[in-house]
């Protein structure tokens, strides 16, 4: 019989009462839990759970992309056997996981990363170094997000968790990231024109279908907006 995995994504918070039992294909021999983490002009989590392929490849690791005024970190962790996934959370909880090393965490330019106060990270329990990569790439010509702008946009990344920010630069509007109906907020914050009107590269955010704008502070989470992308 084909094995079964917990399928769900969305808020961490609300996984074990919306996760589903499903079956998976022939060829996926492992259950998952993938916790993306985004920061920066936008900020949230989303979990998502379900079936996955070969594991020495794509299991137990963490990937990161930083482009322009937006970061994510990817972690995904995989276990056998039937519904295995059921309580699966890649979250750093010393508490409830069994870690390897702790390193410290920075991805961003040279200036940014050089000083005392970085932010750690818990490597899994197969990862026993640190390391420390130098990517050059065209966008290292827009790093400063510039001076607050008087802007304040709600930002959070489910409905327990809403707070807000302020914007800087460009940044002049406030967005959210809408899922399958328009009180489905995947996560918020500020943006800029050239991001409301669907010019910046696409993130693959869970979840994420359309985009809503607009330009006065505090203005989203389901009020007046101007923008539909």
């Amino acid at each position: 019989s084909s094995l079964e995995c917990y399928h769900f994504k969305g808020p961490v918070d609300q996984a074990l009462e919306k996760q589903e039992a499903k079956e998976c294909e022939i060829n996926h021999h492992h259950c998952k839990s993938s916790l993306l983490t985004i920061t920066g002009m936008l900020k949230g989590k989303v979990l998502v759970k379900g079936c996955a392929k070969k594991s020495d490849e794509y299991c137990n690791k963490t990937h990161t992309l930083s482009e322009k005024d937006i970061q994510t970190i990817e972690t995904i962790m995989c276990c056998e056997g039937d519904l295995c996934n059921k309580d699966l959370v890649p979250v750093s909880d010393a508490e409830s996981q069994k870690w390897g090393v702790e390193c410290l965490a920075c991805n961003g330019p040279p200036p940014a990363c050089g000083g005392d106060d970085l932010p750690s990270m818990q490597c899994d329990s197969a990862e026993n170094q640190c390391i420390q990569v130098s990517i050059t790439t065209a966008l290292n010509q827009a790093t400063d997000p510039g001076a607050e702008n008087g802007l304040e946009c709600y930002s959070r990344s489910s409905p327990d968790s809403a707070s807000s920010m302020k914007c800087r630069g460009e940044m002049t509007q406030c967005v959210d990231l809408i899922g399958d109906s328009n009180d489905n907020v995947v996560m918020s914050g500020c943006a800029t024109e050239t991001f409301c009107q669907g010019l910046y590269p696409r993130f693959k955010i869970p979840g994420w279908s359309r985009t809503v704008c607009c330009a006065k502070s505090l203005c989203n989470h389901g009020n007046n907006t101007a923008h539909h992308i």
